[in-house]
């Protein structure tokens, strides 16, 4: 499949085989075995998928996707609303994980108002989501327990500023007198930060209360 995909980047670039040839330093005969399914060094696979990363564009085994690269900005209760229903449709009736670090869930309740229990309902509802949350050690504010798992995070490496990966978006979240998002719409970043967390997440504990874990509940 992937000869296919690599032959169909290449005419989205319109460059003919010897111009992708000419890129990666092989003849045009090698990009022509490529895209026949031919064997050829793993090498040269890699050096064409990261030129076409390079271009615009992931190349995989089942896909061409363009490469997005943007940044928004959430503002006021507002924009706030705004970027949890872009939370909400990105894992909507597909599911996937989502990675939140330095959450205190009563500026997340305040913020949200009325869609609290509208936004929990939702939540709880997609299929296969693998939600995690990090508080601060001691919290049991788990009000996102319907749909998320939480663990506890020593008070000196707590930061209160909440960092949330979804899909391909890592935003960055500001809890001052008012409250800002800032979603970056960059893959390598979003992976990046997801990888963190997931070093934070097995280091830290599991919320122990009254006799019982939060995840017997």
């Amino acid at each position: 499949m992937i000869s296919n995909h690599i032959r169909g980047a290449r005419n989205i670039l319109n460059m003919s085989q010897k111009d992708l040839g000419d890129v990666i330093g092989v003849n045009p005969m090698t990009i022509k075995r490529i895209e026949e399914g031919g064997n050829t060094k793993a090498s040269n696979i890699r050096d064409i998928i990261k030129f076409f990363a390079e271009n615009g564009y992931e190349v995989s085994g089942n896909k061409i996707e363009k490469i997005t690269r943007t940044t928004k900005e959430y503002l006021g209760r507002e924009g706030f609303l705004e970027f949890i229903w872009d939370v909400y449709n990105t894992v909507k009736g597909k599911g996937g994980t989502i990675c939140v670090s330095g959450v205190d869930e009563s500026k997340f309740e305040y913020w949200l108002g009325d869609a609290d229990k509208e936004q929990a309902e939702k939540m709880a509802s997609v299929p296969n989501l693998d939600f995690k949350i990090l508080i601060k050690h001691g919290d049991t504010n788990f009000s996102g327990g319907e749909y998320a798992d939480y663990r506890w995070v020593e008070e000196k490496h707590f930061s209160a500023v909440p960092f949330y990966v979804y899909g391909n978006k890592l935003a960055t979240i500001l809890f001052e007198d008012d409250v800002s998002v800032y979603v970056q719409d960059i893959k390598p970043i979003a992976e990046a930060q997801r990888k963190q967390f997931e070093i934070a997440w097995e280091n830290a504990d599991i919320p122990f209360i009254k006799g019982k874990t939060h995840a017997d509940n």
